[in-house]
């Protein structure tokens, strides 16, 4: 599948879990919706959410009831241009490729010195 052309057409990505042993501390569906500029929904249980709030890249769903999730929905249309900013300007370079490139190359210089 072609995963930019899935992010073209769509505005953010939703993922709900009521267990963080359900799903990975940084979801590649989350971690590619960033990297591609779209705010993310989760899931309070979601280890990612801390760097949801923190960088605000999107917002987080307290429960998984229908309220809980309608009211975020609002919040996430009412304030999207700020949302997908934020996911362009900081979801994007934190997870981006030079990103990854350069700390794998921090990594191997650590390596390289301790050996």
């Amino acid at each position: 599948m072609d995963i930019q052309q899935v992010m073209d057409s769509v505005h953010a990505t939703v993922l709900l879990s009521e267990s963080a042993s359900l799903v990975k501390a940084f979801p590649h569906s989350l971690v590619e919706s960033l990297a591609c500029g779209k705010p993310v929904l989760v899931s309070e249980e979601i280890a990612m959410s801390d760097y949801v709030k923190d960088k605000s890249v999107g917002l987080v769903v307290d429960g998984i009831d229908l309220a809980s999730l309608l009211n975020q929905i609002d919040l996430l249309r009412s304030k999207y241009e700020m949302f997908r900013l934020n996911a362009e300007m900081v979801g994007g370079k934190d997870f981006s490729v030079d990103c990854m490139l350069e700390e794998m190359g921090k990594l191997y210089h650590e390596i390289d010195a301790s050996i």
